[in-house]
């Protein structure tokens, strides 16, 4: 450094002058910092100290800060996770890798699909590569009761199919009375059952529910939308219709029903509720809602067995 008088800024107003020894200790005390406006004759103007050619080796450059790394999560059952991330050997850099990029402590939460605005993914959808999925809460629900979740939704579709049917006898009923014989049961059954693809689909898309499920406290959702489309649900009440009800084939239809009884009690999931992506929810019902339920369902048995369709 040239010997100079210098003037530093300090608190909004001029200090100095003061000579090169004086403004290396000032520097070095940290008065004057790298960007404290300094000005020595015969600058034009004042400058930021660390710019000056002469006062930036006074400056050394500094690291960039240490990266904040977040600690995973315990493995579960491992009472804190091993060595807990803490005490004498442990490795500081050993969380460097954030949970949800491919970490083992990954969540839904942190996943890139959730960063990204997206749904954290559901039971049944893949979940990304390196990512170690939590049971949502429908899950958790059938897992409680996967027998009781399972037959409750086969009473609800046996509600369902029953009330469409009645639907449909009371239509013949009403306009079409000499078509309405026991040598018609069969295809009027197998008709009802056909037509009730397109309204369940509609219904589901509407409420997210059918007048069976609802009174069994029964709510299907497609992964990351709340209610499914018509098109998702009209492919899922299909895939029901043809792999869970064997198209309404009588004694073909109970090894269906078996199947697919024996895959929800095991699995938690029905094939065309994995297929088509949609999350079952089966809480628990109201007393008043099963008497209804059995109520409603007794009534629609005794009308078509005297109507001779049951």
């Amino acid at each position: 450094m040239t010997d100079r008088k210098w003037h530093y800024e300090k608190d909004g107003k001029s200090e100095g002058p003061v000579t090169d020894d004086t403004l290396r200790a000032l520097i070095e005390s940290g008065e004057v910092g790298p960007h404290t406006l300094v000005w020595a004759h015969p600058m034009d103007d004042w400058a930021i100290a660390a710019e000056i050619e002469q006062l930036k080796p006074l400056f050394p450059t500094s690291p960039p800060p240490l990266p904040q790394f977040r600690q995973p999560p315990p493995l579960p059952g491992s009472g804190g996770g091993r060595n807990a991330d803490s005490g004498q050997g442990a490795n500081p850099f050993a969380s460097a890798v954030k949970p949800g990029a491919g970490g083992p402590g990954a969540s839904p939460a942190d996943s890139p699909a959730a960063r990204q605005g997206a749904e954290p993914y559901r039971t049944g959808e893949p979940a990304p590569r390196g990512v170690r999925s939590e049971p949502t809460a429908a899950v958790q629900m059938q897992s409680a009761s996967s027998e009781g979740g399972a037959w409750s939704r086969f009473a609800a579709r046996t509600f369902d199919y029953f009330l469409v049917v009645s639907y449909w006898t009371l239509m013949l009923m009403a306009f079409a009375p000499a078509y309405l014989t026991n040598s018609n049961g069969l295809i009027i059954v197998l008709f009802a059952m056909f037509s009730w693809v397109f309204i369940e689909s509609l219904l589901l898309s509407i409420f997210g529910t059918t007048p069976g499920k609802y009174l069994l406290g029964i709510r299907l959702e497609k992964f990351g939308e709340k209610r499914p489309s018509f098109p998702d649900a009209l492919a899922r009440s299909f895939g029901v219709w043809l792999q869970g009800e064997a198209a309404g084939l009588p004694f073909v239809n109970l090894l269906t029903w078996y199947m697919g009884l024996n895959r929800l009690t095991k699995k938690g999931m029905t094939a065309w509720d994995e297929k088509y992506g949609f999350t079952v929810t089966c809480a628990k019902s109201g007393a008043f809602g099963i008497i209804i339920f059995v109520l409603l369902l007794a009534l629609m048995a005794i009308f078509l067995i005297l109507e001779g369709l049951a």
